[in-house]
């Protein structure tokens, strides 16, 4: 059972409801908060728990570790690099995927793996003193 507070609108609804000196929304002479329809009722319905707030967009730069070489010991060179997200999608297991571009390389990875700037991958690096 939805009502009007979970929706994404209802903080600047103010063509759809009006507030009254109880503090309750009406709309048409009838207060969404009591009633279990207001999915069906409401035109402009939009449920708040489908909605995903991500740290980015498309177009946005994110960093990543990015392999260059093998050291003589065999441990890995990482470098951090810059890209641009050009997709963003959600799997079956809603599981978070960005696709990025780095110049001519492209990756799609879960969006846990990127940095969303510099300083935060630079120190990743560094706290698992890989050598850049």
């Amino acid at each position: 059972m939805k009502i009007c507070r979970d929706c994404i609108h209802y903080d600047v609804c103010d063509c759809y409801h009006t507030a009254t000196d109880t503090g309750r929304f009406a709309y048409q002479n009838f207060s969404y908060e009591d009633r279990n329809d207001v999915e069906e009722s409401c035109d402009d319905f939009k449920d708040k728990s489908l909605v995903l707030d991500l740290p980015c967009k498309v177009g946005d730069t994110v960093y990543f570790h990015h392999i260059i070489g093998i050291n003589k010991d065999s441990s890995p060179i990482k470098k951090v690099r810059a890209g641009i997200i050009h997709k963003i999608q959600v799997e079956m297991d809603n599981q978070i995927w960005i696709g990025v571009s780095f110049g001519i390389w492209y990756c799609c990875r879960p969006y846990t793996d990127f940095y969303f700037n510099r300083e935060a991958a630079e120190q990743a690096l560094q706290k698992r003193g890989v050598q850049e």
